[in-house]
């Protein structure tokens, strides 16, 4: 009976620091007008900032999707080149013993410089990427973001708290 009233005596006083401790610490919370406005300002800066990041990825994008397609067609112009070199290089080959391998040679490297120049006509028929459409809709997601910070926050300006 002892340790039963001593446990009970413990858990009250338990209950009693804890919920005098929660009362102190939750009345030393409250939220001031300065802070909601400071975390709207802060709202507003980093919706802006993700903005101008987003619109930066689209631009650079589109130049990516360009360099590449350049480069692309660069590096296969360069091969061709290498390849018309060993055309004329291995056609000078005199000896009859090694023309059929030189010839079989050259079949492959004009089969080769075909498929390249197939490619290198392919990359130069593709369009340039428009993202212009991305770009309209990434401002009117972020125009619908700023308008739900402004109905969050309507009321601040006035200090009411309606």
């Amino acid at each position: 009976m002892y340790k039963e009233n001593y446990n009970m005596k413990t858990n009250t006083l338990i209950t009693i620091v804890l919920l005098t401790f929660l009362t102190f610490t939750g009345c030393s919370s409250s939220v001031t007008l300065q802070d909601m406005q400071k975390q709207k300002r802060k709202a507003i800066n980093n919706l802006d900032a993700a903005k101008k990041k987003l619109l930066e990825l689209a631009n650079m994008k589109e130049r990516y999707s360009l360099d590449f397609r350049k480069e692309q067609i660069k590096t296969f112009e360069k091969r061709q080149k290498q390849i018309n070199k060993d055309i004329k290089s291995v056609s000078n080959v005199e000896s009859s013993s090694a023309q059929s391998g030189a010839n079989t040679m050259i079949d492959n490297l004009k089969e080769e410089n075909e498929k390249l120049s197939e490619s290198i006509a392919l990359l130069q028929s593709i369009e340039q990427e428009d993202w212009t459409t991305a770009k309209k809709q990434i401002q009117e997601e972020f125009d619908r973001l700023e308008r739900h910070i402004e109905q969050i926050t309507w009321n601040l300006e006035d200090g009411t708290t309606k």
